[in-house]
Order: structure tokens, then sequence, then C-alpha cells
């Protein structure tokens, strides 16, 4: 009986086993999705740094996507029980007598040597194994280059926009000019274009306070009936003071309206720059202003000057030392520091020719700027023509 009652143990537990593998796969599935989530993210965030570290040593950016994430569980289990039953005592034969003279045995006698154990031997076996595949395509050819040559959409900054980006970020670091205003690229390391980047940022945060209030709102029309497309900036003023400094700014007097609560409305209509011979004009109900967008490349260019490179390589000749004119607006400049050894607070760090560069956990600025950066890297992306060979790579294995 002791041995019927282990062999069914043994098979409760089996059972116990099997009934557990049966939730084994949404289990691996929930851990397994958040793991390659976090790591494809985390990669997007390196390879991106990567790239600005690079344009800040004047070498091309290159960029891999992820094509497919594929993985496959597997588990085997195998299960058996042998068993040696006690079927009763054992006999075996005895010397009975003996021979006083000769010594030998002259006789046998059966006797009872004891009863044999009952053993219940459970066999279990458990294989589970993983076989993931990342496929990456390199972003490269014609038609990437040209999306990263082509001028930013005026669409992109209204979705930005309405997603909550700030004025004064969004014309920092996509727009080259608003109306008579210029916003110089880097390399013009003079002090005219230092005073047109501070004139140009004071827009900006003018018009970030309205937005901050709810007193900014944009309306997007697209190309139609053979005119470009346009954005419709609308600003309410908190008094005649406020209205006359944004005249200032834009460089010409916007018509007044007059808003239901009484309070007075401008509007700016925004309208790509396709000639020189654009200019701004004044209607009846709004002031027309060309608009000029970066391309993608000069928007990595300009954001790869916060890279601080070490002073010895800028010695050395390996990059160009930084502009003394160049001042980015905080909230949009993303602040790259560099160190010998992997830095241990960081929010992203990146290894590139014995060094690694990172940005810190703590700032905040930087961290908004290269979020922004990689939304609009994601929006620009589109359905990018994959360039062969494709890298297949297996991971893991049993």
């Amino acid at each position: 009986m002791r041995g019927v009652a282990c062999a069914a143990s043994a098979l409760a537990v089996v059972a116990l086993f099997l009934t557990g593998c049966g939730t084994m796969g949404p289990t691996a599935m929930k851990g397994n999705r958040t793991a390659y989530n976090i790591g494809i993210q985390q990669s997007d965030k390196e390879e991106l740094l990567l790239n600005l570290v690079r344009i800040r040593y004047l070498e091309p950016p290159f960029f891999m996507s992820v094509g497919s994430v594929s993985s496959s569980f597997n588990y085997q289990v195998t299960t058996g029980v042998s068993a040696d039953i006690n079927d009763g005592p054992v006999r075996s034969t005895v010397p009975y007598t003996i021979s006083e003279k000769t010594g030998q045995i002259t006789g046998y006698a059966d006797s009872l040597s004891g009863y044999p154990l009952s053993v219940v031997k459970p066999n279990l076996e458990f294989q589970y194994y993983e076989s993931p595949t990342i496929t990456y395509t390199p972003l490269q050819g014609e038609k990437y280059v040209t999306q990263l040559l082509s001028e930013i959409d005026p669409g992109r900054l209204f979705f930005l926009f309405r997603a909550g980006a700030d004025m004064d970020m969004l014309l920092d670091v996509l727009v080259r000019q608003l109306g008579t205003l210029r916003n110089p690229p880097p390399d013009q390391d003079t002090p005219e274009a230092k005073a047109a980047r501070e004139r140009f940022h004071a827009l900006g945060e003018a018009l970030t306070e309205l937005q901050k209030r709810g007193d900014l709102q944009m309306q997007y029309t697209g190309a139609e009936s053979g005119k470009s497309e346009s954005l419709l900036v609308q600003m309410r003023f908190a008094d005649a003071a406020e209205a006359g400094r944004l005249d200032d700014l834009f460089g010409i007097p916007m018509p007044r309206l007059t808003a239901p609560d009484g309070r007075v409305v401008a509007q700016a209509r925004l309208m790509r720059a396709m000639n020189f011979l654009s200019e701004q004009t004044r209607e009846a109900d709004a002031v027309n202003l060309t608009l000029d967008l970066r391309n993608t490349m000069e928007v990595l260019e300009y954001l790869a000057e916060g890279v601080q490179a070490p002073e010895g390589d800028v010695t050395a000749g390996l990059t160009d030392a930084p502009s003394a004119h160049f001042v980015p607006l905080k909230r949009s400049g993303i602040t790259v520091l560099s160190s010998g050894s992997r830095p241990s607070q960081a929010y992203v760090a990146t290894y590139y020719e014995g060094k690694w560069f990172y940005i810190a956990q703590n700032d905040m600025a930087s961290k908004s700027a290269f979020a922004f950066l990689m939304t609009l890297l994601a929006m620009e992306g589109g359905d990018v023509k994959a360039s062969l060979p494709v890298l297949t790579i297996p991971v893991g294995g049993r």
C-alpha cells in the first residue's frame, strides 16, 4: 500500500506541474514583450546620441531601424513512473545439518529471508527555451537622403504644437527665418548673427508666454488652388502694450481684431518662402509672413552643437571649436557631456572613439529636447525604402 501511495503522490505532483505549464505562454509573452520594448527604445536613444556625436566630429550620421522582432517560446515535458511492488516474502535455502567429522553440509532447509522494499521511481524531464530573431534595416538610399535634406513640412510644426511643444523650442529648432527675423545656424559665428538669434529667441519666448496662458492658437491650411500651405497664428493680448511688443518683434504692425470678450486679437499667416520676391504684407485681418523651415539634417547639426567635445580633441583637430557667439535656448539645446569611463548617472550614454558621451540623468532640459528630436525623427522617417542587405540576427537558442 505504501508503494501505491507514493506513486499516486508522484503523479499528483506531475499533474500540478503540467497545469502550471498551461499558463506559461501568456506569462512569458508578458515579461518578454516588456523587455523587448525597453530594449528597443534604449537602443534607439543610444543610436540617436551616437549620431549627434558623429555629426559633432564631422562624420555623416547613419541610422538602422528595427525592421521586425520575432520570438518563439518552446517547452517540452517528459514524464514517467516505474515501480517495483512487493509481491510477498522471499524464500531461500540455508544449511540444515553439518557433519562433525568432515565439516560438510549434509542437509538443507527452507528459510524466510525477509520482505523486499517496494520502490516507486517517478521520472520528470522539462526543457524550456526562447529563440528570438531581430531584423535591422539600414536607412540609406535616395529616398532616405531626400528626406534628410528636404525642408520640414509646416504640418509637422502644427502637429508638434498641438501635441504641446513650446513655441520657443519649435521656432528655435525648426525655423531658419520668420518674416524678417533670421535664426542663423551655428556656423555663422559673428556678433551680427548673435544679435539676430537674440531677437528671434525673444519672439519665441513672447509667443510661448501667450501659449502658456492659453492665448495662442494655430490653424493649418493645406495647399489648394495653387496656393501654398500655411499656418495661421492667432494671438490674444493681455493689453495694448503686449500687442505693441509683438508688432515690434515681427517687424510689422498687425491689424487689430476684437474677440467676443472684448480683448484684442491679432493674426499672422505664415507661408513657405519659395523665392526672394516673397515679402511680408498686411491685409485687413492678418499679416502675411514668410516661413523658411530647416531640413532634418540641419536640425541634427543644430542640436549636435551641444556635444561638448574634450579640449584635447579640438586641439588635435578632430572636431571644430565651439562657436563663441552661438547660444541656443536652454530648453531647446541638448547638452552632451564626455567622460573617460562609463557614467553611472546617465539618461542615455554612447561610446565613441575611446570616450563616453552622455546626457545627465538630472538634465531635464536636455532630456526634453532629446525626446522632442526623437518624435520629430519618427514623424519625418515615414516609409523609407529598405536597402539591401537586411541584417537579421538570431539571438539566443537552446
